[in-house]
């Protein structure tokens, strides 16, 4: 006799559109809203209240720079934006290694992960790094002399190498491999065999199945926060991965696995995405108070941390219900913004810099020059989206084979019984 499942079953009822391979509007619209805030997140740095530890930018950041509407932009994008990417790739990975065993799985994050990371780090991180390098005595910070040497300053050099804005694909890399034995582990606790995996996997979707899903996220990066402050109020810039970075990303890459694997319930959860998404908002509001309290004070306090976790608790999880949830078409706009991000996203870093310094000698107030390198940077990016599709180079910095963007041959229609008459005689 077959064992039963140990772990809570897949509801049937799930919707068609989530049980397949589908595509879903609803995440349509969260790619893209989650694209516009990485861009604006990096548009609005110079113009925060106080620097990031460890993160040099092509402009000097302090609170005389500062923006009204950029400051508190940046802080709440710094909390919510990387936990919302983490988790798109969880739940979509988690659909990946559904459809594929591990050896294709692997392959492909391969080719959709690993390939644009050295890629990027070969072409788009060299851009970065000449436009960063020349920026110091542009701006000051090393002398015109120590530039001709490469004389850099050692608190330069410390920050000064590194996978750039290009971390996050090292870190979703290694997570969809370490995905691989999470995956086995699941399917044994599913059949049974794994009684102390069943266990935990069944509480986990249990809580999953409920409208306090939001509590996994927030507990699990208000512990990781806590313990490493720096992780929200600094920059780890190395080639490597910083361990407590790495589990804050986890944690959020984790969730998304979770609901694609609770997928029905959150399909049908459509009234929890407007509660949560203002408790997020709400959340905003003592996060910004407490991060400009603790950066103003030279960081000797911590009361960031719950607002932090409760806001990207709140934001990912109401993101990810809306997108399983939504079958609300998403429009042509937003799909183009979609279909554009992870081109966006890899190549916007060096154009938003740039800009910045340019405008470093212009004397305009910082919420103008915010706005303008948004909306400059989302233009250029794309303006030169098509070269992601119809140059070699832009279609290895994506991930895309020149086959999956053939356009598919149409199917003839099947021929009618009275035309399948008419040619047999």
């Amino acid at each position: 006799m077959p064992r039963r499942p140990a772990t809570l079953p897949i509801s049937a009822d799930a919707p068609a559109a989530v049980a397949d391979g589908a595509r879903l509007p609803g995440f349509e619209r969260v790619r893209a809203g989650a694209m516009l805030l990485v861009v604006a997140f990096h548009a609005a740095l110079p113009y925060a209240c106080g620097e990031l530890p460890g993160l040099l930018w092509t402009v000097p950041v302090g609170e005389e720079t500062a923006g009204r509407f950029a400051d508190p932009l940046f802080w709440v994008a710094e909390a919510l934006v990387m936990p919302l990417f983490f988790g798109m790739s969880g739940f979509f990975s988690g659909r990946l290694a559904e459809r594929d065993d591990a050896a294709a799985f692997v392959s492909g994050r391969v080719k959709r992960i690993l390939v644009p990371l050295l890629v990027g780090l070969a072409t788009v991180v060299p851009a970065s790094l000449a436009i960063w390098v020349f920026s110091l005595p542009l701006t000051g910070r090393i002398s015109w002399a120590e530039f001709r040497e490469l004389d850099l300053p050692g608190w330069v050099e410390d920050v000064l190498w590194g996978t750039s804005h290009l971390w996050y694909l090292e870190y979703l890399f290694l997570w969809s491999l370490l995905q691989v034995p999470l995956n086995a582990v699941a399917a044994a606790a599913d059949r049974g065999e794994n009684p102390a995996a069943a266990r935990a996997l069944n509480w986990l979707d249990g809580v999953m199945r409920t409208s306090w899903r939001w509590t996994l996220p927030t507990a699990g990066l208000f512990v990781v926060l806590a313990a490493e402050p720096e992780i929200y109020l600094g920059f780890q810039h190395h080639w490597f991965p910083h361990t407590e970075k790495f589990l804050h990303s986890g944690v959020c890459f984790l969730f998304g696995w979770l609901c694609w694997r609770n997928r029905a319930a959150l399909a049908d959860s459509a009234g929890a995405v407007g509660p949560l998404t203002l408790a997020a908002a709400a959340a905003a509001v003592p996060l910004v108070l407490a991060v400009r309290t603790t950066v103003l004070a030279d960081g000797s306090d911590r009361l960031f941390v719950l607002p932090a976790a409760l806001c990207a608790g709140w934001g990912l999880t109401a993101a990810l219900v809306h997108g399983v949830s939504s079958g609300r078409p998403a429009g042509a706009v937003v799909t183009k913004l979609a279909g554009a991000s992870f081109w966006i996203y890899v190549i916007h870093q060096p154009l938003v810099g740039g800009m910045q310094l340019g405008l470093w000698f212009a004397d305009l107030p910082a919420d103008v020059e915010w706005l303008l390198v948004f909306a400059a940077a989302l233009g250029l990016t794309l303006a030169t989206e098509p070269l992601s599709r119809r140059t070699r180079w832009g279609r290895l910095l994506t991930g895309r084979s020149a086959s999956a963007l053939a356009p598919r041959p149409v199917a003839a229609p099947a021929p009618t019984s009275a035309e399948s008459r008419r040619e047999a005689a």
